[in-house]
Order: C-alpha cells, then sequence, then structure tokens
C-alpha cells in the first residue's frame, strides 16, 4: 500500500510528471491548499470534498483520499463515500509538526490493518492535535494518545 503526503506538491511544475506519481498511490492525503492545486476545488464542506475525492480518483486513479482541514479535522473519500471526521477543540500553542503526526500515525496503523482507515484517521487525528497542544516539536506518545481512547472508539465519521 503506499500513502502520499502531498506537503510540498504546489510547488511540482511538471504536471505530467506528477501524473506519472500518482498513478503509483492508493490513499493520498492533501490539506485543503493541496486538494486545490490538485483539483481546482475549495473544501469548505461534504459536498465540495465529494468534488475533490472524485476529480482525484478520475484524473489520478486514486479511490481513497484523506482531505486534512486542521481545526476542522478530516474529510475521507471513498467512492461513493464522504465522511467527515471532527478534530478534537483544544487550545491550539503551535500548529508545527500537525501534518507531520498525523501522516505518521495514520501510517503506522493502515500498516497494522489496512482496512481500518477509519479507525487510523481517528488515531491520526489525535496525534495532530496532541502536537498542537505542545509548544515546540515532541513525538507523541502512544500513553498521550491512549488518553483519547474514546474519541478513537465512539467517534463517527459524518457521513453523507
Amino acid at each position: 500500500m503506499v500513502v502520499l503526503d502531498t506537503g510540498g506538491i504546489d510547488g511540482i511544475q511538471n504536471k505530467d510528471s506528477l501524473a506519472n506519481l500518482l498513478q503509483m498511490v492508493d490513499i493520498i492525503k492533501p490539506n485543503e491548499h493541496e486538494v486545490r492545486y490538485l483539483t481546482d476545488v475549495e473544501v469548505t464542506d461534504l459536498n465540495s470534498a465529494r468534488d475533490a475525492g472524485a476529480k482525484i480518483q478520475e484524473k489520478y486513479g486514486i479511490q481513497k483520499t484523506i482531505i486534512t482541514v486542521g481545526a476542522d479535522g478530516a474529510y475521507y473519500y471513498n467512492n461513493p463515500d464522504i465522511g467527515h471526521f471532527k478534530a478534537l477543540q483544544v487550545e491550539s500553542r503551535n500548529t508545527t509538526g500537525c501534518g507531520d503526526q498525523f501522516i505518521s500515525i495514520l501510517c503506522c496503523h493502515l500498516q497494522m490493518d489496512r482496512s481500518k482507515v477509519e479507525e487510523a484517521i481517528r488515531y491520526a487525528i489525535v496525534a495532530a492535535v496532541i502536537q498542537a497542544e505542545k509548544t515546540g516539536i515532541e513525538p507523541v506518545t502512544r500513553e498521550e494518545v491512549n488518553r483519547y481512547g474514546a474519541y478513537i472508539t465512539n467517534s463517527k465519521s459524518i457521513q453523507n
């Protein structure tokens, strides 16, 4: 399974090379700015996230798209379904490293069980939120993540 975090993708000038790269990807994880570069869709809600995911699938053949939207959480498109995972609301001190924590935990959980993408997204959101609470970049520990067990086991994506 190939998971691509598209950080910095908007700096790629050769879109043919980009298309070749993206054909090898199983799950793509752009943020709201990167998905706009890839699709020309501004993601603001479930419908626009669905439109962006459908465009990514049409243009690049990637069926699963996770669009992170900062403090609003993440959208997950898996044709034809779309879901919104709300982020936990915390006092954000520094957002540096939040995307890195998200993708690291997402990939870790997918490595353990590729069939549990939605659970992996919930764990990833928790890790990103914990990072946002810190004043600098520090590793997020399993103990910190486990404190949010109720969110991970009880939160559901909002489906449309």
